[in-house]
């Protein structure tokens, strides 16, 4: 089933503009009466039919729409960005395939990139979004500094930080529970400082171990939202 995105949608139409209208219109070539799926990214799909079709806009009417509740299962990734952004944008492209509903970036002392490109994000996120057929976009939020994050009042009381520094007895496996709404917190390559662990405990960061081995960023990434996904049979 072919998906397309669009966040126009009001009194019972729907309007698909830019990357969206050129690959309906110039890729898969359709025309005024030819039917089509829409997500909105919250949590509704669309059923409609073109109505109209130029050089600026597609509009479609609403025939029916499904729509899934958003549960209390959420997982926000909080991750320091790689040197290499290609790394990053995998990352984010497969974990909304499997359903992470945040994504934001920070900024850590041993950091290797302080700027992000938003827009660039924000499209392989609805790309990725489309591909799996979720009815949630991943929110995706700017870069900003540790200290800033953790100050943030809207975060989970469920709330993890993974780090390499020491033997750690607790698996996120063990902590980690089914609908959990929680926030983890996954460091750069060089990890995160001591000063950074102790600031992230005394906010309410539970320290935990992502197993044995000696993850990259983005593997760990994926390995605690597949983690979650799997807890939650998404």
């Amino acid at each position: 089933m072919q998906f397309f995105y669009s966040n126009e949608i009001a009194n019972g139409e729907i309007v698909l503009r830019d990357q969206e209208l050129q690959h309906l219109s110039k890729s898969l070539r359709m025309k005024v009466g030819d039917e089509i799926w829409v997500l909105d990214g919250m949590g509704a799909r669309y059923w409609a039919v073109l109505s109209e079709l130029n050089k600026k806009m597609a509009r479609a009417q609403i025939k029916e729409v499904e729509r899934e509740p958003l549960g209390e299962a959420r997982l926000h990734l909080a991750i320091s960005p790689t040197k290499n952004i290609n790394r990053m944008e995998w990352l984010l492209e497969k974990a909304t395939e499997i359903g992470l509903q945040q994504i934001t970036f920070i900024e850590t002392r041993r950091s290797e990139r302080s700027r992000i490109n938003m827009e660039r994000m924000s499209k392989i996120a609805v790309s990725a979004m489309k591909q799996s057929g979720n009815l949630y976009l991943t929110k995706v939020e700017d870069i900003c500094r540790l200290s800033d994050f953790l100050a943030l009042e809207t975060l989970p009381q469920n709330r993890f930080i993974a780090h390499c520094q020491d033997k750690l007895s607790t698996h996120l496996a063990d902590v980690l529970k089914a609908g959990m709404n929680s926030v983890i917190l996954i460091g750069p390559e060089g990890d995160f400082t001591g000063e950074e662990i102790a600031a992230s405990s005394a906010q309410g960061f539970q320290e935990i171990s992502l197993g044995r081995m000696r993850l990259r960023t983005e593997t760990a990434g994926i390995f605690v939202t597949s983690l979650n996904a799997m807890i939650n049979r998404y």
